[in-house]
């Protein structure tokens, strides 16, 4: 039986993620991920219901906060 992946990181090759993923990975609420895409801090595809996060905007995310608070 092969080992499962870790829930709190999406699959590597995964393209988007759902706002829950975004949230464990970024270490927020669902609430705020949803607050952060409404503000045009996270870019996000809608699809239907459905917001999706391109998988580098978290990355991306925290980049730009370190440059914010001079790191």
């Amino acid at each position: 039986m092969a080992p499962q992946a870790s829930q709190a990181f999406p699959d590597s090759t995964a393209l988007l993620l759902t706002v829950p993923e975004v949230a464990k990975i970024l270490r927020r609420s669902k609430a705020r991920i949803y607050e952060m895409v409404h503000m045009k801090e996270l870019p996000a595809i809608r699809d239907g219901k459905s917001i999706l996060i391109p998988a580098d905007a978290p990355e991306a995310w925290i980049k730009l906060k370190r440059r914010q608070n001079g790191w």
